[in-house]
C-alpha cells in the first residue's frame, strides 16, 4: 500500500468522536497508524435529537425525550512507551441539555460542563513506533489495539435537578478496536473495522444507582473516493447495562442496534473535516434511541 493510500489514515487517527458516548460508537478509522510524535487537535460538535438520554449514553431514561447539543475539545498525542506504539488523549466536554415532557412540571434543562475523559490506545499487532521519515515508508497490515479509557465525575451535577450533564460516578472502558485495509478498488483504500467494547460503572452515592457492565460491538466499510475524501457506513449494538437505586431494579437490560453514515474530506495532511449521521434502527423498552449529527474539524501538528 502506498503513502499516499495511508496518508488518509493518519489525519484521521484516534480521534475518538462524541459517537462513543452516544448511540453511533467511536466512527471510522479513529484507530489506524501514525507516526510517533503527532499532535491532534479536534473541536467537535453534537447534536441529539430526540433521544431518550441526555449526556451519558449507558443511562437510559424510558417514555422521556431529551435535546442535547455537545462541544468537546480534544487533545491527542502519538508516542513510543516500552517499545510500543501508543496513544494519549483526552477531552473536556460541555453543552446543554434540555428534558421534554407533556407535562411542564417536568420539562427541565442544564448547561456547563460535562464529565471529562482521559484515554490510552496500546498497539498490540501492526503498527511498530515509526518516526515520520519511517513511516512514509511503512507497508501497513492488520492493527490490533488494546484501549482503555476513563471518564472522570467532575462535570455539573445535583441530585436535585431532573437533568444532569454529569453522571456522579467513574465510567471505564476496555475495547479491542480492529482494522483491516485492503484494495477492492484499485489505487483507492477501503478499511474493515471491528470494535468490541466492555464499559464499568462504580456507584452513584448521592442516588445509590448501580449499573451493570454494558458491551458494545461496532464495525465500519470505509472507502476512498478520492485521495482526499472518503465515505463510511457502519453499525452499534449495545447490551447489558441493568440498573438499581437502593438496590431495587429500575432499567433491564439494554438492547440496542444503530446504523451511522460518515463523510471526512482532508483539505490538507494537517487538516480535515468529518460529518456523521447516526440513528437508532432496532431496541427494545431500554435501549438507547434518537438521532445524532456530528460534525468535526481536525488539525494535526
Amino acid at each position: 500500500m502506498s503513502f499516499r493510500l495511508l496518508s488518509g489514515l493518519v489525519i484521521c487517527f484516534f480521534l475518538l468522536s462524541p459517537g462513543a458516548l452516544s448511540a453511533s460508537g467511536d466512527g471510522p478509522r479513529v484507530h489506524g497508524p501514525a507516526p510517533v510524535g503527532a499532535n491532534i487537535l479536534i473541536f467537535h460538535a453534537t447534536s441529539l435529537a430526540d433521544a431518550n438520554r441526555s449526556f451519558d449514553p449507558s443511562l437510559v431514561t424510558p417514555n422521556l425525550k431529551f435535546d442535547t447539543k455537545i462541544g468537546i475539545i480534544q487533545y491527542a498525542r502519538t508516542m513510543e512507551l516500552g517499545g510500543r506504539f501508543v496513544t494519549l488523549t483526552g477531552m473536556l466536554r460541555g453543552g446543554k441539555s434540555t428534558r421534554k415532557s407533556n407535562k411542564p412540571e417536568q420539562n427541565a434543562d442544564s448547561n456547563g460542563l460535562a464529565d471529562p475523559t482521559v484515554a490510552a490506545s496500546i498497539n498490540l499487532v501492526g503498527i511498530p513506533p515509526l518516526s515520520r521519515e519511517q513511516f512514509r515508508e511503512f507497508q501497513p497490515g492488520s492493527v490490533v489495539n488494546l484501549f482503555l479509557a476513563a471518564t472522570l465525575p467532575l462535570g455539573e451535577y445535583d441530585s436535585r435537578n431532573l437533568v444532569n450533564l454529569g453522571s456522579n460516578r467513574w465510567a471505564f472502558r476496555v475495547g479491542l478496536p480492529m482494522m483491516h485495509p485492503l484494495e477492492w478498488i484499485p489505487g483507492k483504500l477501503t478499511t474493515l473495522e471491528l470494535v468490541p467494547n466492555l464499559n464499568f460503572f462504580t456507584e452513584n452515592p448521592k442516588r445509590q444507582l448501580k449499573q451493570d457492565p454494558l458491551l458494545s460491538l461496532e464495525g465500519y466499510v470505509t472507502q476512498n473516493m478520492t485521495s482526499k475524501f472518503w465515505v463510511s457506513m457502519g453499525f452499534l449494538y449495545s447490551r447489558g447495562g441493568k440498573t438499581r437505586i437502593r438496590g431495587i431494579l429500575q432499567n433491564g437490560t439494554q438492547k440496542s442496534f444503530s446504523l451511522s453514515a460518515s463523510l471526512n474530506y482532508n483539505f490538507s495532511p494537517k487538516w480535515a473535516l468529518g460529518f456523521r449521521f447516526g440513528e437508532t434502527v432496532a431496541k427494545n423498552e431500554y435501549g438507547l434511541d434518537g438521532a445524532l449529527y456530528h460534525l468535526k474539524l481536525i488539525s494535526r501538528f
